[in-house]
């Protein structure tokens, strides 16, 4: 076997050192950057169909030759909010040597360094992302030919409406790496995804192909497609995170393929240990205590736009949930369906009081069963909300300040309508906070409003009945309820809003109190009118 001369070796060595050196000095000559800028800008602006600025772009050169193109900034949509939709603090775009040599610019990997997505909805519904087509011209092969992208520590921020005049809800999912393989027109590309979701204690793993693009033609929907998702749940060390935030103990994964609008498969998620930490306007100023779900299991079927969990079960407050929900996504509005819904034993007081700050919080064990489903997000979500329900209270309390000032407020409009002597109700049924033995209420929901047929309560001294309707929008009451205490029996209407209720006695129950009043001053009058009247008799 022949052995290759050291000698020719070094000096071959030399001379390609000597090439790649003296190609390196001559790229500012051989590479036209005002042509570049102007190229990149025209073509990912027709591409993302919103306009594409660079702070500045530079030719680097090292460890490779690349472009570099610092705060890379792509436009919001208009009538979204002032924040770009996309930014970049670096973006680095390879340089290949090679095709440089015969004449030709073409790009290598492009890699962006800390990027910042914004996905924005408004109350229409419309979202921020350029849609498929946009009005552009169709698929075309593109100027720039790019063999990989890396994007990496990224930052998705999903921001959904509230009410007018009210701030937008943000989602935020960090230390986003994502790696797109074997870009082209007529061969699938690669891509790998790995993303930490809010609150960081769950982290999803995203792996799979899609393409060719020249398969998809004008609909992104049509393009085919194949995925692994795998997700991992931990309990992150430190202080619990501000606002919404997931973590535990468990993990799952989920496979589907076909085209990407309508992809079929599904997997399972098993979690030992959710932790769901969130901060609700109710609980201003106290602590954020998170609310923990155990044993949860979920059984995932994927058919196009349409998710199946069935059936889901879980373990909270020491009871158990079950049920089946199908996730929907429709021209950019999620849905969801609940059927067959049953809770037993569990704990109210750590979901209502140290999770929610439930205003109408009550304690105990409850049973509870019903079926609804909704649309959209927060002020399009309850209006859409439709669905039946049921529940069981075993011993407990009422607790929620809003629920308790309603129970008074009628107790007390009770008290004026007879004397003290006929009205037998004792101190504590204005006291905080009220017991009960049982407590049971059912109705639906619909049309903005939660409509209670039936409610009724059991207390050691009270017995309150009632039904009637609850703005969830507006916050309007429209009840009759019936409050007994002893030999006491009195209905109240309550109206207004939850803020500030209005009480007012019912018809009968004025006339029977009047009565009663009455009742009580005559023989008082008969007597006064009897020792006035003998004097003048004996005159």
């Amino acid at each position: 076997m022949l052995r290759p001369d050291p000698k020719i070796v070094v000096v071959a060595g030399g001379v390609l050192l000597f090439l790649a050196v003296g190609l390196v000095l001559a790229l500012p000559s051989l590479v036209d950057m005002p042509r570049i800028q102007g190229l990149l800008r025209e073509e990912a602006t027709r591409l993302l169909d919103r306009p594409v600025r660079f702070e500045r772009l530079s030719l680097g050169y090292w460890p490779l030759p690349a472009i570099h193109a610092r705060g890379l900034t792509v436009a919001n949509a208009p009538g979204f909010g002032p924040d770009p939709m996309l930014a970049v603090e670096d973006a680095r775009v390879r340089i290949r040597l090679l095709p440089l040599l015969r004449g030709r610019l073409q790009l290598g990997e492009v890699t962006l360094e800390r990027p910042r997505l914004v996905v924005e909805q408004r109350r229409d519904g419309t979202w921020n992302l350029p849609s498929p087509g946009g009005g552009r011209p169709g698929p075309a092969a593109p100027l720039i030919l790019v063999s990989r992208v890396r994007l990496t520590d990224g930052r998705l921020e999903v921001r959904l409406p509230e009410e007018a005049g009210a701030a937008s809800v943000a989602h935020l999912v960090d230390r986003i790496d994502v790696a797109l393989e074997d870009l082209g027109w007529s061969t699938p590309m690669r891509f790998r995804v790995a993303a930490r979701l809010p609150g960081g204690g769950l982290t999803l793993g995203v792996d799979g192909q899609a393409g060719p693009l020249a398969a998809a033609g004008g609909d992104l929907a049509a393009l085919p497609a194949r995925f692994t998702a795998r997700l991992t749940a931990e309990e992150p060390a430190g202080p619990a995170p501000r606002g919404f935030a997931l973590s535990g103990r468990g993990e799952g994964e989920l496979r589907a393929e076909g085209p990407l609008g309508r992809m079929i498969g599904g997997g399972h998620l098993r979690l030992a240990r959710l932790v769901v930490g969130l901060r609700p306007a109710a609980c201003a100023g106290r602590p954020a205590r998170p609310l923990v779900l155990e044993a949860v299991d979920l059984p995932v079927t994927i058919a196009g736009p349409r998710v199946t969990i069935d059936p889901f079960t879980l373990r909270v407050g020491g009871g158990t949930a079950r049920g089946s929900a199908i996730l929907t996504w429709r021209a950019g509005v999620p849905g969801v369906r609940l059927a067959d819904v049953h809770v037993q034993g569990v704990a109210a007081e750590p979901i209502l009081v140290d999770f929610l700050c439930q205003p109408y919080a009550v304690t105990g064990r409850l049973d509870a069963a019903g079926e609804g489903s909704f649309t959209g997000t927060g002020a399009d979500l309850l209006r859409s909300a439709t669905g039946a329900w049921e529940v069981q209270v075993g011993a407990g309390r009422l607790v929620g300040p809003a629920l308790l000032t309603l129970v008074a407020g009628a107790v007390r409009v009770g008290a004026a309508l007879y004397s003290v002597a006929t009205l037998d109700a004792p101190g504590s049924l204005l006291a905080s906070p009220l017991e009960f033995d049982t407590l049971s209420a059912a109705g639906t929901v619909g049309g903005g409003q939660l409509r209670v047929r039936q409610l009724e309560m059991q207390g050691r001294h009270v017995r309150v009945t009632g039904r009637g309707a609850y703005g969830l929008l507006d916050t309007r009451l429209d009840f009759d309820v019936r409050v007994q205490t002893g030999r006491s029996t009195f209905g109240v209407r309550l109206g207004g809003t939850a803020q500030q209720p209005s009480y007012q006695p019912a018809a009968r129950d004025l006339l029977r109190g009047v009565a009663d009043a009455l009742g009580a001053l005559l023989p008082e009058l008969r007597k006064r009118g009897g020792t006035g009247g003998a004097p003048a008799a004996g005159r």
